[in-house]
């Protein structure tokens, strides 16, 4: 009975922690690609003075 619960209760958390994760490395993910275009940007406007 005690083992049908703790099934039941994984099934339930299991996804939530799954959709945390996923998230979270979206989240890493959108963070980077921001500073990669900051950055191109800032080379484009540092040859822009130069030339």
């Amino acid at each position: 009975m005690k083992a049908e619960r703790e099934e039941r209760h994984s099934q339930v958390l299991k996804p939530r922690k799954e959709e945390r994760v996923i998230k979270r490395k979206m989240l890493y993910y959108l963070k980077t690609e921001e500073e990669r275009l900051n950055r191109l940007r800032e080379e484009e406007e540092a040859h822009k003075r130069e030339g």
